[in-house]
C-alpha cells in the first residue's frame, strides 16, 4: 500500500505535458520579443562601433567608391570639407610661379603638432611644405587626398608617403576589398563573411552585432599587430602592391617623384625584433620605380633611444629632428641620381 500511494502522489506532482509545452512556448515568445526589440534598436540607433559595417546607413562624407583605393574624394569641394587645410594648399598651387614644395602624406606621425610636416616647416628652408591634417588617414586615404592635390594643380617636387607598422596592421582588419563607401559618402566596411549564416549576418543588425564581437568579421580574424615584425602576409602586402601601382601611374603622368619613409616604431628602436614589414613595403616600392627613405639604422644608433618618443610612443621633438635629417639625406641623394 505504501509503495502505491507513493506512486500515486508522482502522478499528480508531476508537470503535465501541456504545461511543460506552455512554458517552452513562452519563453520561445519571450526570446522573440527580446530579439525583436534588439533588432529595431539596432535599426534605429546602431552603435558607433556598428555603424562601420553599414555600407547602406544613412551616414554622410565625403567620399566615393574607388577600384584602386577602396574610396576617393568625389570632389576638391569634399576635400575642402574633409580638411579645411586643402584650402591653402590650392591658393599656394594657383601661384604663377609657386616655390618647391615637398607633400607629406601620412598618419599622425606626421600631421600632428610637432609632428614631421611641422618640423620640417621649422627646421628646413629649402622647400615649402604641404600636407592635409586630419583626425585619422588610413592609408587609401592618404593615396585619395594626393591624386586629388595633384590633379587639381599641386606639383610638388618629391611626395612622401610616410608608414609605420600599424598602418599594415589596418590591412589585417580591413582589407581593400573591404572598403565600402555608403550612398551619403562615409567610409565603411563589408564584413569577412562567415564560414555559415553569412545571410543572416548580412539581413539581421543583432546578428552582426555579435558576429563583430567575435573578431572573425576582421580581413585576418585575431592577427597581432606585433607579428608583422616577423611576417608579413601576402594579403597584406598585395594591397600594398595595388595601392602603389595605381598611384605609380598618377605621378607619372603628373612628372611628381615619390618617396616611401618607413619609420620604427618604439619596440623596434628599443628592443630586439625583427623590421619584415618594412622590407616588405620597401620592396613593394621599388617594384614601381620609388626611392625608399627607411630611417631604421638613425633610430636605432641614437645614443638615447628612449628620448626618441614621447610617453605615447610617437616621437619626441627630437626624434623628428632625426627623422628630417635623414628625409633630407634621402631627398638629396635622389635628386643626385641621374
Amino acid at each position: 500500500m505504501r509503495v502505491l500511494a507513493v506512486r500515486i502522489r508522482a502522478l499528480f506532482e508531476r508537470p503535465h505535458l501541456g504545461s511543460r509545452a506552455g512554458a517552452c512556448a513562452g519563453c520561445a515568445v519571450a526570446l522573440a520579443v527580446l530579439c525583436a526589440a534588439g533588432e529595431a534598436y539596432l535599426r534605429i540607433a546602431p552603435p558607433a562601433n556598428l555603424q562601420d559595417y553599414l555600407p547602406d546607413s544613412d551616414r554622410t562624407g565625403p567620399f566615393a567608391p574607388d577600384a584602386r583605393y577602396g574610396v576617393r574624394y568625389r570632389s576638391p569641394d569634399a576635400l575642402q570639407e574633409d580638411c579645411p587645410h586643402y584650402a591653402q594648399i590650392r591658393k599656394f598651387a594657383e601661384l604663377p610661379d609657386p616655390p618647391p614644395c615637398w607633400a607629406f602624406f601620412g598618419n599622425s606621425f606626421v600631421q600632428m603638432p610637432g609632428a614631421l610636416a611641422d618640423t620640417a616647416r621649422e627646421k628646413q628652408t629649402r622647400f615649402a611644405v604641404a600636407n592635409l591634417p586630419r583626425t585619422t588617414t588610413p592609408a587609401p586615404i592618404r593615396f585619395a587626398q594626393a591624386e586629388m592635390l595633384l590633379e587639381t594643380g599641386l606639383k610638388p617636387a618629391r611626395a612622401f608617403f610616410v608608414f609605420i607598422p600599424l598602418d599594415a596592421h589596418g590591412f589585417e582588419l580591413h582589407s581593400l576589398g573591404q572598403k565600402r563607401v555608403t550612398p551619403g559618402g562615409a567610409l565603411a566596411y563589408e564584413p569577412r563573411p562567415p564560414a555559415a549564416g553569412g545571410a543572416l549576418v548580412r539581413n539581421s543588425r543583432l546578428a552582426l552585432a555579435g558576429y563583430a564581437r567575435t573578431g572573425l568579421h576582421h580581413a585576418r580574424p585575431f592577427a597581432k599587430a606585433g607579428a608583422l615584425y616577423d611576417t608579413v602576409p601576402e594579403s597584406v602586402r598585395a594591397d600594398f602592391r595595388t595601392m602603389f601601382a595605381a598611384f605609380a601611374e598618377t605621378a607619372q603622368r603628373h612628372r611628381v617623384p615619390v618617396s616611401v619613409v618607413l619609420l620604427p616604431s618604439y619596440e623596434q628602436v628599443t628592443r630586439t625584433v625583427g623590421f619584415a614589414v618594412q622590407d616588405a613595403i620597401a620592396e613593394e616600392a621599388r617594384a614601381v620605380g620609388w626611392g625608399v627613405c627607411d630611417v631604421r639604422s638613425a633610430f636605432r644608433a641614437h645614443p638615447n633611444k628612449p628620448g626618441l618618443f614621447l610617453p605615447d610612443k610617437h616621437f619626441s621633438p627630437t626624434g623628428n629632428e632625426v627623422l628630417l635629417r635623414e628625409v633630407v639625406k634621402h631627398a638629396d641623394e635622389a635628386e643626385a641620381r641621374p
